[in-house]
């Protein structure tokens, strides 16, 4: 017959052992959230958003899905809303940002929270456009002029706009002298663009209203990057270089007395590529020229992007926006396009604003902003 004694000490020893497994089984662990997602975090106004959020009760290796009843799963949403349950869903009317918290707790109310943030916005376009600015008109005076070559600087990138007044030279003493030996006022004409130009058609004039005053007869094409000379000097011949059937200078010979001209170069639909406002009481054998032969030193770039929410603007597909750019400059310039190249010339001096107006045709929305330039003459 066993004695009372070891039965006893078997029972305790039992008993100990249980409470130890037992405390192992019962530990009071947080819970852990494993996955929260959401359907949208950025959106238009009302915007509609799925929520998931995963949770355990803090043991991992047992309950790595989450699977467990007793965790209660609280939302509130920012706007004074909220919501219960592993999934649930919210629609936000008013734009703003929104913090939508989780909140999951157990039965003995330990607790695990996580933030989710949420944009919701009242339309679907955020701009951001160059800032305001200031730019050099892109003319300046040349002690040295360089007729049919570089200023100077070939690092200066062209301005793809196809043909320009380059370069004029109105009191042309001992700079160039023409095929017959004589010394007149010229312009000279690059061709910026990527294809040859024929200048058979096109004109000169010192006057809007008279497109015709002369117009280019010679058989004369301009490869992509080369020059061609215009004398303003009233000869009339289209020869090896045109000469106008008008003098610029009107007979004026001291340069002091003369009180500046603008000249304005048309294509043959009287279409006007560009002018150059060459100013009064010019020094001899010093020229009026773009920067850099038509280089970036008078362009400015009107660069901006367009985001919709949810929308990569560095790899997603522009072709939903519509981009309309009108510049209040002398021309009333007009572009198309997300970032159009301007260049500002002297008669544009003072502040310039250019209005842009974006459209999505996926969301049928539009916004407007403006970008201010200020054009400092040379």
């Amino acid at each position: 017959m066993l004695s009372r004694k070891p039965m006893l000490i078997l029972f305790l020893l039992s008993l100990c052992l249980g409470l130890l497994v037992g405390c192992d089984e019962g530990e009071n662990l947080v819970p852990v959230l494993t996955r929260v997602q959401v359907s949208s975090q950025c959106g238009v106004a009302p915007l509609d958003v799925q929520f998931i959020a995963i949770a355990s009760g803090g043991d991992q290796l047992d309950a790595p899905t989450g699977g467990n009843s007793y965790l209660n799963y609280d939302w509130t949403f920012g706007d004074n809303s909220t919501g219960t349950g592993s999934i649930t869903s919210h629609t936000f009317t008013v734009p703003g940002n929104y913090d939508v918290v989780i909140a999951v707790t157990d039965n003995d109310d330990d607790r695990a929270t996580m933030i989710v943030p949420v944009e919701v916005r009242a339309d679907s376009l955020i701009l951001i456009t160059t800032p305001d600015t200031t730019v050099t008109a892109s003319l300046t005076t040349f002690d040295s002029p360089t007729p049919r070559a570089s200023n100077g600087a070939a690092e200066g990138r062209p301005v793809d706009t196809g043909l320009i007044i380059n370069e004029v030279l109105i009191f042309n003493v001992t700079t160039l002298a023409d095929n017959t030996g004589q010394f007149g006022a010229f312009m000279e004409v690059l061709n910026t663009g990527t294809s040859a130009v024929n200048l058979q058609g096109f004109s000169v004039t010192t006057d809007p209203f008279l497109p015709d005053m002369h117009i280019l007869g010679n058989n004369t094409s301009i490869a992509p990057g080369e020059f061609q000379l215009i004398w303003l000097d009233g000869r009339n011949q289209n020869l090896e270089d045109a000469h106008t059937n008008f003098d610029i200078r009107n007979g004026v010979t001291d340069p002091a007395a003369w009180t500046g001209a603008t000249i304005y170069l048309l294509a043959p639909n009287n279409t006007l590529l560009d002018i150059m406002e060459i100013p009064a009481a010019p020094t001899a054998d010093v020229s009026f020229g773009r920067v850099y032969d038509a280089g970036t030193g008078g362009t400015v770039e009107l660069n901006l992007w367009a985001d919709v929410c949810g929308f990569d603007q560095d790899y997603g597909n522009y072709s939903r926006f519509e981009f309309i750019w009108t510049i209040d400059d002398v021309l009333s310039s007009t572009y198309v396009g997300r970032s159009p190249r301007h260049t500002f010339t002297t008669a544009d001096a003072g502040t310039r604003t250019a209005h842009l107006r974006i459209y999505d045709t996926f969301q049928g929305v539009f916004r407007n902003t403006t970008v201010s330039i200020e054009v400092t003459a040379p």
